[in-house]
């Protein structure tokens, strides 16, 4: 999330920002259904698809909640997510210290674009992009002392990864439909930042394919 908000930071004053904008929009939205969402149904589709449904709602109440505010929206609900997805992967490292590239991808291709999109959210509202921390630090919170327990605790994996998608999904979402497609777009166009957000989700796409076959 660090480098997503660096990124963010380095491209704020570009004239092409909407394009970058709508790029980090497609990849959250793809990252999403390929990284994150499938771990909500692995094993425990009917808990996973009710944590599904009820992360997307708490996310756009949280939206709606903070009245319209893109950056209290996006911190409140990447927190909640960061601190539930934790308790799942505290369990899930117990099981499985050692991490394969195919989950180590899955981890940085939704992390990287939330801390750039919540960093843009940020700055344009005239805070510090430092907040990115805050969900950025909240895994480890979360995942560290159940990883560290003596026994291994049992969790509702499929409820748990279900609400942290929904409210991942949330995210990327009210991300995408904040976009200020007329201000900023400038020459680029509604058409070519469409196609920069296509762009995104096929890049995440392209190198999911690329990992599985050479893994």
């Amino acid at each position: 999330m660090g480098l997503g908000a660096w990124l963010a930071v380095r491209t704020q004053l570009r004239p092409a920002t909407v394009i970058y904008d709508a790029l980090a929009a497609g990849v959250l939205l793809a990252s999403a259904a390929l990284y994150v969402i499938p771990n909500a149904f692995a094993g425990h589709p009917a808990s996973g698809g009710a944590g599904l449904v009820g992360g997307l709602i708490v996310g756009l109440l949280l939206h709606r909640a903070s009245g319209a505010s893109l950056h209290r929206s996006m911190l409140s609900a990447l927190c909640l997510h960061a601190l539930t997805a934790g308790l799942v992967l505290g369990v899930v490292y117990t099981a499985m210290p050692a991490l394969g590239l195919a989950l180590a991808l899955a981890i940085v291709a939704h992390k990287l674009p939330a801390g750039y999109a919540l960093a843009r959210a940020l700055r344009d509202d005239g805070r510090s992009s430092l907040a990115v921390a805050l969900p950025a630090c909240a895994v480890g919170l979360a995942s560290l002392p159940i990883a560290l327990w003596p026994t291994r605790l049992v969790l509702p994996h499929g409820l748990l990864f279900g609400l942290a998608s929904g409210l991942f999904l949330a995210v990327g979402a009210v991300y995408l439909a904040h976009l200020p497609w007329s201000s900023r777009a400038g020459s680029f166009g509604r058409g070519r930042a469409l196609a920069a957000a296509g762009a995104g989700a096929a890049l995440v796409v392209t190198l999911d394919v690329v990992v599985h076959v050479f893994h």
